[in-house]
């Protein structure tokens, strides 16, 4: 199963209150839902209680990578938060696709995703590390800063091989269309920012080195990169210009 959906089999369920962390198999749904979003959703439908608010300690709020997330399949590097949005009136499930790196380097470091629950004493961010391990760390330093400030401070921190998603004041204060931003300039909106803010979790960092994840049919699968990277190569793909139009430039100068 694991070798032809291409989960590592591995997720994280980490609780803020008392600072655990515990693996979770991610096979279980992995066989009828192929994808992040997917697994994720059932996941929240099958453990929630429906009556729980965005800012509830027992909501879970999930990171999740996708089955092709961190190899070198074309447009596979997406990654997803899914949770209850504290936008919506009234507060429902929603989700939010976001590009960058962050979710290669989470599936580097041997993990289809994070289960995220509970609410922390005092503010902390999340490092995960190769091999899928989880500390908890004070942020009492980062709290007040914007996520900018806090991405630059936690990439210095961690080195090149990290990436971070986190919030900034406004999620702090639970304004309820707050981002989250990582690395890499991306963002989820759907106020996961406030629903970080109000488990006090500043932002998390995964650090990992690249790693080779190996194909089920590896020759299959290099047929099929090469089949899609062709759709936009040549000069009849629509997909580029092989030369800057500059006919139409002028035309619009000359408006």
């Amino acid at each position: 199963m694991q070798e032809l959906f291409g989960w590592t089999g591995k997720m994280l369920r980490i609780n803020l209150s008392n600072h655990s962390a515990a693996e979770l198999s991610s096979m279980t749904y992995a066989s009828r839902f192929i994808g992040g979003r997917g697994l994720a959703s059932r996941m929240y439908w099958d453990e929630l209680n429906p009556s729980l608010s965005a800012f509830d300690p027992d909501n879970h709020l999930y990171f999740m990578t996708g089955p092709l997330c961190g190899t070198q399949a074309p447009a596979a590097s997406r990654w997803v938060v899914l949770g209850k949005s504290p936008m919506a009136v009234p507060e429902q499930y929603a989700s939010a696709n976001l590009g960058g790196s962050f979710g290669a380097v989470l599936k580097w470091a041997g993990l289809d995703g994070l289960d995220i629950y509970g609410d922390s004493l005092k503010p902390v961010f999340l490092v995960i590390e190769q091999g899928g391990t989880c500390r908890f760390e004070d942020a009492g330093r980062l709290w007040g800063k914007d996520c900018f400030d806090t991405i630059a401070a936690l990439e210095e921190q961690y080195g090149d091989t990290a990436r971070v998603a986190a919030i900034s004041r406004a999620g702090e204060m639970k304004v309820r269309f707050a981002n989250i931003i990582g690395s890499d300039g991306v963002s989820a909106t759907k106020g996961f920012g406030a629903v970080m803010g109000s488990k006090n979790l500043k932002a998390i960092v995964v650090r990992a080195e690249k790693a080779p994840l190996r194909a089920a049919r590896p020759e299959a699968f290099k047929q099929v990169r090469k089949d899609i990277t062709a759709l936009w190569k040549g000069e009849g793909s629509g997909r580029f210009w092989n030369e800057l139009n500059l006919e139409d430039i002028e035309k619009i100068k000359d408006i």
